[in-house]
């Protein structure tokens, strides 16, 4: 992601980044970016700011499945905080009985960022026994 940075007081503005305006997007990056300003009278001053970058949780809800037809079997992702699943539960594991082949999906926040993993359950309607 990037943010929208703006800088207010001066007339004119340059960024270490070389863009001339006072708003700039700033991607993530090690460095912090820096406002140069310059008012009516030629005075100068600078600003910084430091950008926190949270790093992108990894969800990971399982390999593809196949179940037995009128089976259950659990789900569970890992790797977040908060879990939504596409049936709307919100726990990081759930139980489901799917009557036919179905993907589910996890939705999954950490620090304020989102990521998403799909599981396939594969519903077989004829099971050997091994």
């Amino acid at each position: 992601d990037s943010v929208l940075l703006n800088a207010t007081g001066a007339l004119t503005y340059d960024w270490s980044t070389g863009t001339p305006n006072n708003s700039y997007y700033a991607a993530p990056t090690s460095e912090s970016p820096i406002v140069i300003g310059t008012d009516l009278n030629g005075c100068i001053a600078e600003d910084t700011m430091d950008i926190l970058v949270n790093p992108l949780p990894i969800v990971d809800a399982g390999m593809d499945t196949i179940i037995c037809e009128g089976g259950s079997i659990f789900l569970a992702g890992v790797g977040a905080d908060t879990y939504v699943w596409s049936t709307g539960e919100t726990t990081q594991s759930i139980l489901v009985s799917p009557l036919q082949t179905i993907d589910f999906e996890v939705k999954v926040e950490k620090n304020g960022c989102v990521d998403f993993d799909t599981i396939k359950v594969n519903v077989e309607n004829v099971c050997h026994e091994i």
